[in-house]
């Protein structure tokens, strides 16, 4: 909300796969009411690591659960080897359509921070069982923690 009384111009983006989802496809219930809270305030992307030849069940799987967004981003094939690279560089395309990412949320580095991820971010990146709020370019990186 104080976004909204700055008056802050921006986006969301999150994750789907141990974010707003779990490893059986049913919601994560503290995520997503954060994510239905924002929904209506600003623009708001999924970004995910799951290929497009998947998209027909994820938009599904998203539907059901209520998930509405403005663009679903899926990995291209071509991209299958650097997910991290793809979702840095859509998170750069969706700032500047909006201003900026307001806030990135997801459960791996690639979903959160500046990809590669700085150095100085190591201890953040090698602990699984992490839980970070990031601030880098303008934008905040929710890092959850890894059921992985």
């Amino acid at each position: 909300d104080h976004c909204r009384r700055m008056k802050s111009k921006g986006a969301l983006v999150f994750d789907i796969d141990d974010t707003l989802v779990d490893g059986r496809e049913r919601l994560i219930p503290e995520v997503a009411d954060v994510y239905k809270h924002f929904r209506s305030r600003f623009p708001t992307y999924i970004l995910t690591a799951r290929p497009e030849a998947g998209r027909s069940h994820a938009e599904r799987l998203l539907k059901r659960h209520g998930i509405t967004y403005d663009k679903l981003f899926m990995l291209p094939g071509r991209e299958e080897s650097d997910p991290g690279g793809y979702k840095w560089r859509m998170r750069r395309q969706i700032g500047r359509k909006h201003g900026r990412v307001l806030v990135a949320c997801g459960d791996q580095a690639w979903d959160a921070l500046p990809w590669p991820a700085p150095r100085s971010l190591d201890a953040l990146v090698d602990n699984p069982h992490r839980g970070a709020l990031v601030h880098n370019e303008n934008e905040i990186g929710v890092l959850l923690p890894s059921s992985r």
